[in-house]
């Protein structure tokens, strides 16, 4: 965990007696180079407590003072913490202190760390950024001590009952899972509804999220399968237990927020409670009822891919779960819109790949063998013999049926069984055409799980991560902005649970 600290406003107030300032000796005059003695020992006393952190001072004392100088003014055991400070840009930027940690973690190949900033100016970064903004009349005071102890503790890497993968390679899965799918969600989106298959030159093209396309989307701007994703991960994140009332009503929060794009499946399911009808029921029994009785009605011969295009955060969140409490998750989560037993039996292998990989990292055979042993208890035949066909690399075609599940799913087991590279397998899918951004963000969320966040190139994890979604035509609300991914990543893996509450149904 990365923390950017700055000091104005955070471990110096203005205008304060000369008894309350901490002085250590240092070749410096002393009125310049001096802490508050209270903001700091409530600083060192939260650092203590989390060995895995790592401090970069982002203030602009980095450029009046020599790091040795900031750095002595520290305790010893948190100087040793102390590793560097971040580069200078433009203050004229928007959002500088932003730009200037992003770029900070990309010199030190660490976009894809969860980061916290320290700061007392909302103004220098956007509103998703983790920051802890103190008060500069107060600097860091309990109230800032608190508020860092509950997030460095809510995204502290579980350290307890680890199995084959050790804690940085369980972490790196899951980010390669979850940053894996929407990586190829935004590749998909630039050709998404062009009508034809598209040439390698564009696949190329798509491959440096570049943004544009039918959609007009920014740069590394996912759509629809990622957004849901997200609000997935944020309900799981936020409980302790699989409350279905919760990733509901995150759902329908997304339906409030004017998507771009969404299907018709997902449209009459998550959608309904913009009919009176199931308003009603929504406010007498709760939105998963609504939703999951609306499904029943309109949407159980839909073989559509709008379930499985979100689902990849549930195996991240339940990656100690056994198979059969995953596939039940997973089967309830995918009833809200698409109850289709074929759909519900895919959703439910595909989480239990995703588990068995984070929990063994890179260890294929076993996650394969995992969700066939789960399927021949439980599946039923028509999703047996897609996993048979993923067995025997059968390349099933992109067309005719445009967002049939099978689809994306045979092609995702396809790749994992052959160790195909995350790049080669989102280029394949890609050339295929038809359902482009979901096909390669399922494709890219189950081979990103394989291959961790570690063996996805830098340029297509920096386009998302960095993601500004005004930039192209479709600007989206906070919540649904892929900044979030590293630290919502380890709220997801730090999950202990208390239940899985099917409560709601």
């Amino acid at each position: 965990m990365y923390i950017f600290l700055d000091i104005d406003g955070v471990l110096v107030k203005p205008d304060e007696p000369e008894d309350e300032i901490y002085l250590k000796e240092v070749n410096i005059e002393e009125d310049l180079l001096r802490f508050n003695q209270d903001c700091l020992k409530e600083f060192e006393n939260v650092i203590r407590k989390y060995n895995h952190c790592q401090i970069v001072i982002s203030s602009s004392w980095r450029e009046m003072f020599a790091f040795k100088l900031i750095k002595a003014l520290f305790s010893n055991d948190v100087a040793d913490k102390i590793i560097g400070v971040t580069p200078i840009i433009s203050h004229g930027v928007k959002h500088s202190r932003y730009h200037e940690i992003l770029n900070y973690l990309e010199q030190n190949n660490a976009l894809a760390k969860p980061w916290v900033a320290i700061d007392d100016i909302a103004a220098y970064f956007p509103k998703e950024a983790p920051v802890i903004i103190t008060n500069p009349k107060k600097g860091f005071d309990k109230h800032a001590a608190t508020k860092l102890d509950d997030f460095l503790n809510e995204r502290a890497l579980p350290k307890e009952n680890l199995m084959t993968s050790t804690v940085e390679e369980r972490y790196d899965a899951a980010l390669g899972c979850f940053l894996g799918a929407c990586v190829g969600d935004a590749a998909g989106a630039v050709l998404e509804f062009i009508g034809y298959k598209p040439s390698m030159a564009e696949v190329k093209h798509a491959m440096t999220m570049s943004g544009g396309g039918i959609m007009g989307v920014a740069s590394g701007q996912v759509t629809d399968d990622s957004e849901l994703a997200l609000c997935l991960a944020q309900a799981l994140a936020s409980s302790q237990d699989f409350n279905l009332e919760q990733i509901a009503q995150n759902y329908a929060k997304w339906i409030n927020s004017h998507p771009f794009d969404m299907g018709m499946t997902t449209r009459h399911s998550l959608g309904c409670f913009r009919k009176a009808k199931w308003q009603r029921v929504c406010d007498k029994e709760g939105y998963a009822i609504a939703m999951t009785q609306a499904a029943k009605q309109s949407c159980t011969d839909s073989k559509a891919n709008g379930s499985l295009m979100r689902i990849a955060p549930l195996g991240i969140w339940g990656s100690r779960l056994d198979d059969n409490e995953l596939a039940q998750c997973a089967i309830k989560d995918s009833s809200l819109s698409h109850p289709n037993e074929s759909c519900c039996d895919a959703v439910a292998c595909y989480v239990i790949a995703i588990a068995r990989l984070i929990e063994n990292k890179g260890d294929i055979v076993n996650a394969f063998n995992c969700v066939v042993d789960w399927a021949n208890h439980h599946a039923n035949f028509e999703v047996r013999r897609w996993l048979q066909n993923a067995k025997e690399n059968v390349e099933v075609p992109y067309h005719p049926q445009v967002g049939f599940i099978k689809i994306a799913f045979v092609h995702a087991f396809r790749h994992l069984l052959l160790g195909t590279s995350y790049q080669d397998a989102i280029s394949q899918t890609l050339s295929g055409g038809g359902d482009t951004d979901t096909n390669a963000c399922i494709v890219g969320g189950l081979i990103g799980a394989a291959c961790g966040a570690s063996g996805i190139p830098d340029d297509m994890k920096r386009g998302v991560l960095h993601c500004e979604t005004h930039q192209g035509t479709h600007p989206r609300p906070a919540f649904l902005h892929t900044t979030q991914l590293p630290e919502l990543t380890e709220r997801l893996l730090a999950a202990k649970y208390r239940t899985i509450n099917f409560q709601y149904l």
